[in-house]
């Protein structure tokens, strides 16, 4: 099993496959944490000691595709 991730800000993708993950940060890892992990290279990423970004301020995109994807309601489906 594949995970996506992408992000809306900068258009960056990456493929990672499921188990490497549970291996390399462990099986009970948040999906935040590992988020966050592999997107600590990005350019619009901050630091926990730095100052949030502004209203305006570009933030890191980063997401799960697929999850985010099955958690959001069908379109057709109403309120």
């Amino acid at each position: 099993m594949k995970v996506r991730i992408t992000c809306v800000v900068c258009l960056r993708r990456g493929v990672y496959r499921l188990v490497r993950l549970a291996v390399q940060f462990g099986a009970d890892a948040r999906l935040i944490d590992v988020l966050q992990e592999l997107a600590k290279d990005c350019r619009y990423a901050r630091k926990p000691w730095q100052r949030p970004p502004g209203k305006y301020d570009p933030k890191c995109g980063a997401r799960f595709e697929d999850v985010e994807a099955a958690t959001r309601p069908a379109e057709d489906v109403p309120p």
